[in-house]
């Protein structure tokens, strides 16, 4: 049996009150993990590797923290499908702004709008963080792998700008 909120039931008014409370603090821990990808973004690209170890444990304390979140999350749910009747599986923001009057139903669903924007918005830095260290490890590979081995072209530009003849030992015999 679903339960439909009455505006005037405190019992439901502070249900509705727990809701809003907790997705603002998803809103803001998702703003916080986003400036904290953004950052580590900067500090990949500059390869400043000492403000990016910063940016990185920035980013473990954000993530447990939405960790944190994420089981209150849990709980949440959890007492909205006793109060409202729902399958634990069938409790969402969209259907529980079903059951409420119009004016909470805008605020939970405008709130929910900015939490699906801003996920989006985090997975994409995730993404694009992700192919930029990629990109960067399969540099330093092939950086490696031709300093190390003898499979380097038999020619090479010198500092002038001019090809010349490759020679015979790698950087790492010379300085070894």
């Amino acid at each position: 049996m679903r339960v439909v909120f009455d505006p005037n039931e405190p019992e439901q008014i502070d249900l509705v009150g727990k809701v809003i409370a907790h997705l603002d603090r998803e809103t803001q821990s998702l703003r916080d993990l986003i400036e904290s990808l953004e950052s580590v973004r900067v500090h990949v690209i500059s390869r400043d590797l000492t403000a990016l170890g910063e940016a990185l444990a920035g980013h473990q304390q954000v993530q447990a923290m939405i960790d944190n979140i994420q089981q209150d999350r849990l709980a949440l749910r959890g007492g909205l499908a006793k109060a409202t009747g729902l399958p634990l599986d069938e409790v969402t923001i969209r259907e529980f702004a079903e059951l409420v009057d119009d004016k909470n139903r805008r605020e939970l669903l405008t709130r929910r709008e900015q939490l699906s924007q801003l996920v989006i918005r985090a997975r994409q830095l995730s993404e694009s963080n992700l192919m930029l260290v990629q990109h960067s490890m399969g540099l330093f590979q092939q950086l490696l792998q031709c300093l190390a081995t003898d499979d380097a072209p038999a020619s090479q530009y010198a500092a002038s700008g001019q090809l010349s003849k490759r020679h015979d030992r790698t950087l790492f015999q010379t300085e070894c």
